[in-house]
């Protein structure tokens, strides 16, 4: 897929009108605060349908006005054209249309509208909570599995409605019947980042590879059912059903679960929580033998992130056999020169890429230079 052309209408402080880009490198040159990220929202809105900086679409109205638009139009690898639109009022209402039609859920989009971004926030999904990473493993299953949204979502739900009856102290019924859905679910979702986390890294190793990383980038999903479901299966019981040890299965998964949950139930009901389960999975993440959650340099840390970001790039393309469009905010900044050209050499002349910079980038391919000053999009040099 590439962006062929993005109308704006009020959104942030974005000058609107129409903006047509090349189908390969395009480098936003501008100061701070001059809308080069607020470009890069709206081009990757329909993603997700939403923004990637806030939850409230309020937010993206320009201050006074009374509503924002975006439109994007693309054409995907086969040469077929698409229309995403979308308005969002100061009331709080929206609406978004693919192709001139009405969108019944915002779910629809996804994995319609492959767009992966790379900002300075992405170096915390590698050094900071867990639930950050656990955040990104279920938005890269989302993008490429839409069973995988369904999963996710009803998870959190039950896990909610579990937890409120738990500080409520509400009956056995219940808490137990909340406990069968969330084995259900809860289930399903580990298995869906078990084989997410696996996709991940062998891509990441592919993306480490090729930038000439010396040492192995490694990941690997770290959860208590899951560890749980493994020893269940080397112990024999879960084996004898033909589960394999590191990849059990749902049902071999949620039985490991529920006897989790049972042997917290006590506990549970004291503390007025969930303690344990899919919310609590974490991904651990190592170069070499350092593990970046809790040791590395900045510099390491950056450079994996934005290795992750490209190792999804690589695992949603395959799974939707559509190339991906790369945003990237201020990537380069804190790369060495060196550094700088081999991740150059990896994005170049095979999708669309967008690049953010405060000052002309050299670009060791060609490349398409637009400036933006305080939200005016102008080609130049």
């Amino acid at each position: 897929m590439r962006i062929e052309r993005l109308v704006t209408e009020r959104f942030r402080n974005l000058a609107g009108g129409e903006l047509d880009f090349s189908p390969g490198v395009n480098v936003l040159v501008g100061d701070n605060g001059q809308g080069k990220t607020n470009l890069l929202e709206a081009i990757d809105w329909f993603t997700f349908g939403r923004s990637f900086r806030t939850r409230r679409d309020v937010e993206l109205i320009r201050f006074d006005e009374p509503f924002a638009r975006i439109v994007v139009t693309v054409r995907y690898d086969a040469g077929d054209r698409e229309t995403f639109a979308a308005t969002i009022t100061r009331e709080g209402e929206r609406t978004v249309r693919v192709a001139g039609k009405p969108l019944e859920r915002r779910a629809d989009l996804v994995g319609r509208y492959p767009c992966v971004r790379f900002g300075p926030d992405d170096v915390d999904v590698v050094s900071r909570e867990p639930a950050l990473r656990r955040a990104f493993v279920d938005s890269v299953g989302s993008l490429v599995d839409p069973a995988y949204l369904r999963v996710a979502r009803q998870a959190r739900r039950v896990l909610r409605q579990r937890n409120a009856a738990l500080r409520a102290r509400s009956g056995a019924a219940t808490v137990d019947a909340l406990t069968a859905q969330l084995v259900e679910a809860g289930a399903l979702l580990v298995r869906g980042r078990l084989d997410v986390v696996a996709r991940l890294g062998e891509a990441l190793a592919e993306a480490a590879q090729e930038a000439a990383v010396d040492v192995p980038v490694t990941l690997a999903l770290e959860s208590a059912v899951h560890q749980a479901a493994r020893g269940a299966a080397a112990s024999g019981s879960a084996a004898e059903a033909g589960t394999a040890v590191d990849a059990p299965s749902p049902e071999a998964i949620g039985a490991a679960y529920a006897g989790l949950l049972e042997r917290r139930a006590e506990e549970e009901r004291a503390r007025g929580t969930t303690l344990v389960g899919p919310h609590r999975d974490d991904v651990r993440i190592r170069l070499g033998e350092v593990d970046l959650r809790r040791y590395g340099s900045q510099g390491q840390r950056r450079l994996v992130a934005l290795l992750l970001r490209m190792a999804q790039m690589r695992v949603v393309e395959r799974a939707l056999g559509e190339r991906c469009v790369l945003l990237l905010d201020d990537v380069f900044a804190e790369f060495d020169p060196h550094v700088t050209r081999r991740l150059q050499a990896l994005l170049d002349g095979h999708r669309q890429v967008f690049v953010t910079s405060p000052a002309p980038l050299e670009w060791h391919g060609e490349a398409r230079m637009l400036h933006v000053v305080q939200g005016h999009v102008t080609p130049g040099p």
